[in-house]
């Protein structure tokens, strides 16, 4: 008699975990990552803009990812003061990573924030910087943001792109919505020159 078969154990990426936390998109998350370790939930007191950790980071837990609801406005979502402070405050965090929330509660994008010896080393100026910039628009903020050595990165999950102009994540579009949108563009043109 043959044996059963074993189940297969399926692992979730990154981003497909993030996805799977309740109430995503109306409370902000917090989670560790080790190398070659599935992420670890440390959030407690969910709120839509704040979020509680169970702990600090160990020391083999090198990333920190926290989750933020997208904000149409600013269109991508940019580090918080609180972040800029967990940076500075866990010395063994190398990266700071921010997942912006899209309206269909997934994940569209995530922003890196690298730890650098430069942001450490000049912390209590970056943070003046920081407040100070969180005003003005986000081309200012990215532009000065390489000026003072402060690694930002937008980095786009499957099924989105980011676009450089308008400084947000967007959706693709496969093959047969392009021709039909280009199809509506060039009527509307058309029209238009009527």
């Amino acid at each position: 008699m043959p044996l059963p078969k074993k189940p297969i154990k399926t692992k979730l990426t990154p981003t497909q975990y993030i996805n799977s936390i309740p109430e995503l998109g109306l409370k902000e998350a917090v989670l560790f990552k080790s190398p070659r370790n599935p992420l670890v939930n440390v959030s407690v007191n969910r709120t839509a803009h704040a979020v509680d950790m169970t702990r600090k980071p160990f020391s083999h837990e090198k990333v920190l990812l926290h989750s933020h609801k997208l904000d149409t406005q600013m269109h991508v979502e940019l580090p918080s003061t609180a972040d800029f402070w967990k940076i500075h405050t866990f010395d063994g965090i190398r990266a700071h990573i921010i997942s912006g929330i899209g309206s269909n509660k997934k994940v569209v994008g995530y922003t890196f924030l690298r730890s650098t010896k430069e942001l450490k080393q000049n912390f209590h100026y970056a943070i003046e910087w920081f407040n100070l910039m969180r005003g003005t628009s986000i081309h200012s903020f990215v532009d000065s943001a390489k000026n003072h050595k402060i690694k930002l990165r937008f980095v786009p999950v499957k099924g989105y792109y980011f676009d450089k102009k308008e400084m947000t994540f967007k959706q693709k579009h496969n093959l047969k919505e392009r021709s039909q949108l280009n199809k509506k563009i060039k009527f509307k043109q058309n029209n238009f020159r009527k």
